[in-house]
């Protein structure tokens, strides 16, 4: 298994990952330094007691976002890592789970704060005087007109 690979004599480790990518290209050196291939590392993981299709680490590896914790528990498993090495890993996905959230609410804040009428803030009228404030009327007419359009297309369906 772990011990085929004589090219590495320790298995590569998150450290100093700092995007999604840079752990799911970790997770793939890992892969390949453990010199198991996808059913492998399938029957690897059931052994260890966890359940992991090989199609499903295969589709994990060939994306760039943060894996389930999981699936890369059973990952890091499968591939020999002990519990401090999993430990390791999760500690990894789980700083940059929180970097990635806190990244997306500065963009949200930020598109909020340049749409007048959204995220509290108030609308001028052309003299620059405070007008009242308005709710995001093109979004609220955009949501209702699609529940409508499903709602009317559910009763179609259904009828006769």
């Amino acid at each position: 298994m772990v011990d085929q690979c004589l090219s590495y004599p320790r298995p590569p480790d998150p450290g100093n990952v700092f995007t999604a990518a840079e752990l799911v290209a970790r997770m793939r050196e890992l892969k390949a330094w453990s010199g198991l291939t996808f059913r492998q590392i399938q029957r690897e993981a059931a052994a260890a007691g966890h359940h992991l299709p090989h199609s499903t680490i295969a589709g994990a590896l060939a994306r760039e976002a943060l894996p389930r914790e999981d699936l890369l528990t059973a990952f890091i498993a499968a591939c020999g890592g002990d519990d401090q090495s999993i430990d390791q890993w999760l500690l990894a996905r789980r700083e940059l789970a929180v970097t990635e959230r806190r990244e997306e609410n500065e963009t949200i804040q930020q598109i909020g704060s340049a749409i007048p009428g959204i995220g509290g803030e108030s609308i001028t009228d052309r003299e620059g005087k405070l007008a009242r404030k308005r709710p995001a009327f093109g979004v609220t007419a955009l949501l209702a007109t699609l529940t409508g359009g499903c709602v009317w297309r559910w009763y179609v369906r259904r009828r006769p």
